[in-house]
């Protein structure tokens, strides 16, 4: 009679004990959203002597050891006897995963503002600010729950924005990090591309970097869906790159530069992978560069076109940077640019004229360039012309 009792025992034993691990390790988990509490209780220092007798559960389920206080999560994994290397590698992740998603929430960064050819001063300044103020909080949250000898080797860069914005920085961490590694890759193998042109002493082929740039690409399709692999291109392709600085000046919204980069990327792209060049090839390049200022004319609208072909002389280009460092109205730039065309056109006039001997055409020349002076010294005034004067002698 006794063994059947004691079979009886320990077959209850083991349902239980089936039971219990079978709700342990199989049973569904929710994993809480942690949020950040500002006002934190002290946390004893990891160096701290612990000399109380801790009983530890033998059955806990995750639910039991997180928890939305990172002070309590703490001391929930020393309690089930996790070493501290792990739980200060749990927190740190944590918390920079926290401050991730803070910075792409809050922080508006230059790269945002993807269509301006130059970044707006006041933008680039409030987002160093609120970099530096958001990572000096995560560091002083981090010392008060580890303690000041935690890693700072597993630190996150913060002020480094790769990714950022409503389409780029809503992408899983994983996706982020491959996008990363694979622009990594693609950098590697321009500057071997860029170093082994400069070896033998030629250019490099535009052809061959085209090509490179065109599997970056491809690869890049292979991760992203076509909006986020639009929003990649208008941030960091080198067509958005030279569109931004052939636009510089003309204040577009980021509507204007998204119509303009999507009709004009598939002609840029067939221009730059063209090698031949024979009569047909030429002729299509003419019709695609064509085919580029005629959406730049549209897009643009009269006014703005004639400032953007402005833009692309260098006499005009010369003016407004020289009005700019003497700090004149911007009012005399277009004065300033016409009277160096007409000085410019005048001394062309003058070296191609057969019927001038060289010492009259140097005598015509000087007098060219007195009138010029005479000319500018009223549009500029006597003060910004003499600084003028002397910005030429240096």
């Amino acid at each position: 009679m006794r063994w059947r009792f004691i079979l009886m025992v320990s077959l209850g034993l083991n349902v239980v004990l089936g039971a219990t691990f079978y709700c342990w390790f199989w049973a569904p988990r929710q994993t809480p959203k942690r949020v950040l509490r500002t006002e934190l209780t002290a946390v004893p220092s990891t160096n701290a002597v612990r000399t109380n007798v801790i009983v530890r559960r033998l059955h806990f389920s995750w639910e039991d050891v997180e928890s939305d206080d990172y002070a309590k999560y703490i001391d929930n994994l020393r309690e089930i006897g996790c070493p501290e290397p792990t739980i200060r590698d749990i927190i740190v992740a944590d918390v920079n995963q926290l401050y991730a998603k803070r910075q792409a929430a809050e922080i508006v960064s230059p790269d945002q503002q993807w269509w301006r050819s130059d970044p707006d001063p006041s933008v680039e300044r409030a987002a160093n600010d609120a970099l530096e103020a958001l990572d000096k909080e995560r560091r002083e949250l981090l010392a008060r729950l580890l303690g000041t000898g935690w890693n700072a080797s597993q630190e996150q860069n913060l002020g480094k924005i790769p990714l950022t914005g409503a389409v780029l920085g809503s992408l899983p961490k994983e996706t982020k990090r491959t996008v990363q590694d694979l622009g990594a890759r693609a950098n590697k193998r321009l500057r071997a591309l860029l170093e082994s042109g400069g070896e033998d002493g030629k250019p490099v082929d535009p052809a061959a970097l085209a090509r490179l740039r065109k599997e970056t690409r491809e690869e890049l399709a292979r991760i992203l869906t076509p909006e986020q692999l639009e929003e990649y291109l208008l941030r960091y392709s080198q067509n958005a790159v030279q569109l931004r600085n052939e636009l510089r000046g003309q204040n577009l919204t980021p509507d204007e530069f998204r119509r303009i980069f999507r009709a004009r990327d598939p002609l840029d792209q067939q221009l730059q992978l063209s090698e031949a060049d024979d009569t047909a090839t030429l002729q299509q390049r003419r019709q695609l560069e064509q085919q580029r200022e005629k959406i730049l004319q549209t897009e643009l609208g009269p006014e703005r076109y004639q400032a953007y072909m402005l833009n692309k002389d260098p006499l005009y280009v010369d003016a407004k940077n020289t009005a700019e460092r003497l700090g004149v109205s911007p009012s005399v730039v277009m004065p300033i640019y016409q009277v160096n065309q007409l000085t410019e056109l005048e001394r062309q006039r003058i070296r191609n004229d057969n019927e001038l001997s060289t010492e009259e055409k140097i005598e015509a020349i000087k007098s060219v360039l007195e009138e010029q002076q005479k000319t500018l010294l009223k549009l500029l005034g006597e003060d910004a012309y003499e600084r003028f004067e002397q910005g030429l002698s240096k």
